[in-house]
């Protein structure tokens, strides 16, 4: 999920890496 919460509390690394992984879920629902 989309949360820029967790990209403060994780850093843009980890944040980059979720939000890629979340990106790919969706194309692949869709």
């Amino acid at each position: 999920a989309f949360c820029p919460q967790a990209c403060y509390a994780g850093g843009p690394g980890p944040f980059r890496y979720l939000l890629y992984k979340d990106v790919n879920r969706q194309i692949r629902l869709t």
